[in-house]
């Protein structure tokens, strides 16, 4: 017995070995979401309200997005800033959080927990994105694992899109996207939420809509 043991011990070692170093191998691609304080984003916004009245009502404006303080360990302080344009001064929108586990992203947005990411970023994942708050289950995937995007005059070499809502029928047109590039955060983001007529986006009764694209980063 003891020939036997000394046998299986060196063997056990080695496949326990084996697991750690497998498991340490793999890339949880945190940094598609950047935590340094002072790392910043600039957007341009289209918001666009449409009314049961037949108003159809645009809203431009710039957006800059900060993180400001980390809070406690992996939890985040985050500034919202917009101006109608480059001549004025930046403004205080919004103050969110964030929250980055070992395998989770969550954004607080206007006091509302949204789970964004989960992690590992790979193919296959699918979670609900109102996991932590009281709103009907919404399921998110990823799509566009790691591919290059261009945008405006950028062109990223890694990114990962996340579709958050995909509701298409003759009455909703519901559509959600948010595209994350990695040391820069999100890059774009489309909200699309309209009731029409016979599967016709442009017969639109009433509904919102909502597009963000990157125009400047830094830290």
């Amino acid at each position: 017995m003891k020939h036997i043991l000394y046998i299986f011990i060196p063997f056990f070692l080695f496949t326990y070995c084996k697991k750690e170093d497998k498991a340490s191998s793999v890339n949880f691609h945190y940094d598609y979401i950047p935590t340094e304080v002072g790392t910043w984003a600039e957007y341009e916004v289209r918001e666009i309200t449409h009314t049961s009245t037949g108003v159809h009502d645009t809203l431009h404006y710039l957006l800059k997005e900060e993180v400001a303080l980390e809070i406690e360990d992996n939890n985040y302080r985050f500034e919202r800033f917009w101006r109608s344009n480059t001549n004025e001064n930046w403004e205080i929108k919004d103050v969110w959080t964030r929250t980055i586990s070992p395998t989770l992203f969550q954004q607080t947005e206007e006091n509302i927990n949204f789970n964004k990411l989960v992690f590992p970023v790979k193919k296959n994942q699918i979670w609900n994105g109102n996991a932590f708050n009281n709103q009907d289950e919404l399921l998110y995937e990823y799509s566009n694992l790691h591919e290059n995007y261009n945008l405006n005059n950028f062109n990223f070499d890694s990114t990962v899109t996340v579709i958050q809502q995909e509701n298409i029928n003759a009455i909703e047109y519901q559509t959600a996207n948010e595209v994350y590039a990695k040391n820069i955060g999100l890059v774009y983001k489309e909200k699309i939420d309209l009731d029409i007529n016979f599967f016709d986006k442009e017969d639109i009764n009433e509904g919102t809509e909502l597009e963000m694209k990157l125009i400047g980063y830094g830290n």
